[in-house]
């Protein structure tokens, strides 16, 4: 199995609506979203397709105990793959050279971060070191 159907899917798809245009003032956060990514690894393992995820330790600030994808906040002046790659690479040791990028899924935003998070899909090896 290949990943080429779902890269042509998201190569065709139009960018998604703003998610914050549904949000009322009240609910925006003084200074606005904070930009986030996280990277969707997908990798093959008996001829199906998976998901990579991680179980955020207890001992965070937030989102603690949770499964979650590799991901979080942008440094200053970086672009968002950029982001979800070196994250990717500090959470779970994941090379960004291993990673073939399939696109790009629609922003969402996470209230309780509060974060405008952009979710990338990239194809891993398996089994990965």
């Amino acid at each position: 199995m290949t990943f080429a159907r779902l890269q042509a899917a998201l190569a065709a798809r139009p960018p998604g609506p703003d998610p914050t245009a549904r949000i009322l003032p009240a609910h925006v956060p003084p200074g606005g979203f904070r930009a986030a990514s996280v990277l969707v690894p997908l990798h093959e393992k008996g001829g199906q397709p998976h998901v990579l995820v991680t179980l955020r330790p207890a001992t965070m600030r937030r989102h603690a105990g949770q499964i979650s994808l590799p991901g979080g906040a942008l440094d200053h002046g970086e672009e968002s793959l950029q982001a979800a790659l070196r994250e990717a690479h500090e959470e779970v040791g994941l090379d960004r050279r291993q990673v073939t990028v399939l696109g790009r899924l629609s922003d969402v935003v996470v209230l309780t971060s509060p974060f405008r998070l952009t979710p990338w899909v990239g194809s891993v090896p398996y089994p990965s070191p």
